[in-house]
């Protein structure tokens, strides 16, 4: 799924009232999912955001904060795993039995 900067980036910007370091980059705020100070920013690459933690949180973790927030689409999929596709059994490892 794309995020294209120009469309998520105004809403993370006022939303979390980040500031304007460089161009396309904003931030200077605490992280949304691990706080601190000064550790959040967004950029774009390619014309898509790109969110960062100078913490190094995890991302899926802070990604999924934006989206519980608002300020970035769910992922959704409506596609059936390749596993189910093509009828192909999971194997469960011994020592989880």
């Amino acid at each position: 799924m794309s995020r294209s900067y120009s469309e998520y980036a105004p809403c993370i910007i006022s939303e979390l009232n980040l500031k304007d370091k460089t161009g396309s980059e904003y931030g200077s705020q605490p992280c949304p999912n691990c706080g601190g100070d000064d550790r959040f920013w967004i950029t774009e690459h390619n014309g898509e955001l790109m969110h960062h933690c100078r913490q190094n949180c995890d991302f899926v973790k802070r990604d999924k904060v934006l989206q519980d927030r608002g300020l970035l689409p769910k992922w959704e999929s409506n596609e059936v795993p390749y596993h189910i596709r093509k009828c192909i059994p999971l194997i469960v490892p011994l020592f989880l039995e």
